[in-house]
């Protein structure tokens, strides 16, 4: 039975895991393309590694808390800031390669 409770957190740290590591493979990928350091790319990358950070604090709201709307939401809304930070960090180094041919 005790095993059972432990289950939200259990799946709210899968699914964070998973998330995690996409965007690792994807940063990973995308950081191929940068063929020298930039002081932007720095920050932008900074940025969403802060962001990348802060994952485990609503994962872990969702774990205790996985009926809680607001959970949740602060979840969906941690992801999707960080989708931006990755898309500003990819458009970043996208511009500035194809710029500098």
């Amino acid at each position: 039975h005790q095993l059972v409770d432990l289950l939200p957190k259990f799946l709210s740290w899968l699914i964070s895991f998973i998330i995690v590591c996409k965007f690792w493979l994807n940063h990973y990928h995308l950081l191929m393309f940068a063929r020298h350091v930039t002081y932007g790319m720095i920050w932008l990358n900074s940025i969403f590694l802060m962001g990348q950070s802060f994952i485990p604090f609503p994962t872990a709201l969702m774990g205790e808390y996985p009926m809680n709307a607001l959970a949740v939401s602060l979840f969906g809304a941690v992801m999707a800031i960080n989708t931006l930070l990755f898309i500003a960090l990819q458009s970043y180094i996208c511009e500035t390669y194809s710029s500098r041919r």
